[in-house]
């Protein structure tokens, strides 16, 4: 699935929504997608209407006014990493501190505290927001649990974003068991809803959770080809993306510089058919795998090629800056194989150029 298909989906749901509880359940699970992207004002956007759907019900209903103080906290988290958006956060925060007082919360309404304290004090530092956002994590993590005991049978589409967090926070944490458990139970209801797409994404981030440890997957390569097979045939792009690169890894690991440059040439043309921020991030790996994987054999004038397209593509879709990083590495060619090496190497890609009227 595209990034564009991705957030048009889960904006049709939200419209579609029977109730104010799925709607906030959708725009959060929204609001998330901004977040792991590092898209910090949308996220701060999506958070809070979140938090405003969940406020209008908090006056009747105790779960809301609680999932509207975990909304609020993390609105304004998102507001505070974002540039100059600073009375915006705290806004936020202290809206989330007055319902954590309101419900007695002490130990959430502490912690809002100090974010706020921080933020008067001395602005919003990179470590303040990671240390922050561990703690609203861990803390929410202890409520949506509370909360997944409370909701009905057939809010399965709800929970599954619900299960997804709380995996990713568990994983993140170094708690593999419980960030399998949640994930098995989100495959489950997947299954249940008869959604092949989300079901085979599922599939996917277990099969690779101990990579969110610094581990290997370890997935056989019978069951790696068969959910790349899947994610195919259902337009999930960007998983089948994610495991071509897991692939290509393992494969360059093993000196396998054939196979590496065919799936990554394959990962790359997926990446470049929705240009969003995960998408840019597997362009850029899967250019440097094929890069790479080219120099291992000697063929310098694909190097070149590789570099040159990767360069050229990053600067049409996010502006010249984005082409730097990719410049300094072409740069560092000329040292590093010699003068003799790379004039001939730049001689016979510029030939080839001309050869090809200078597609690119």
């Amino acid at each position: 699935m595209t990034e564009h298909k991705e957030i048009e989906d889960i904006q049709q749901k939200i419209n579609s929504a029977g109730s104010a509880f799925e709607r906030s359940a959708w725009q959060t699970k929204l609001a998330w997608h901004f977040a792991e992207q590092e898209q910090w004002i949308k996220a701060g956007q999506e958070f809070h209407k979140a938090s405003q759907i969940a406020l209008s019900e908090s006056e009747t209903d105790k779960n809301a006014k609680l999932v509207a103080a975990q909304l609020c906290r993390l609105e304004g988290l998102a507001w505070a990493n974002g540039e100059n958006h600073r009375p915006e956060a705290m806004r936020a925060l202290e809206q989330s501190l007055l319902l954590y007082e309101n419900m007695s919360d002490s130990k959430a309404a502490a912690e809002v505290q100090s974010h706020l304290d921080s933020l008067a004090r001395s602005g919003w530092q990179e470590q303040q927001l990671s240390d922050s956002l561990d703690e609203a994590l861990s803390h929410i993590l202890l409520e949506s649990n509370e909360l997944m005991g409370e909701l009905k049978p057939d809010h399965a589409g709800v929970k599954i974003p619900l299960l997804r967090t709380q995996a990713l926070i568990h994983g993140l944490n170094g708690d593999g068991t419980a960030a399998m458990t949640a994930l098995v139970k989100a495959l489950g209801l997947a299954k249940e809803l008869g959604d092949e797409a989300l079901s085979v994404e599922l599939e996917a981030e277990l099969a690779l959770l101990p990579n969110l440890q610094g581990g290997d997957s370890g997935i056989p390569e019978t069951l790696m080809q068969r959910l790349i097979d899947r994610a195919a045939e259902q337009g999930a792009g960007s998983t089948q993306t994610t495991l071509l690169l897991e692939q290509a890894t393992r494969d360059f690991a093993e000196g396998l510089f054939d196979d590496v440059i065919g799936k990554a040439r394959q990962a790359r043309l997926l990446s470049l058919e929705s240009f969003g921020p995960k998408q840019v991030f597997d362009y850029f790996s899967a250019s440097m795998m094929l890069a790479s994987a080219h120099e291992r054999r000697g063929d310098d004038v694909d190097v070149i090629d590789t570099l040159l397209r990767c360069k050229a593509t990053l600067e049409r879709e996010l502006g010249k800056p984005a082409g730097e990083p990719i410049k300094e590495m072409l740069d560092a060619l000329l040292p590093k194989w010699g003068s003799e090496r790379f004039n001939q190497a730049l001689s016979d890609y510029r030939q080839m150029m001309r050869a090809a009227g200078g597609a690119s």
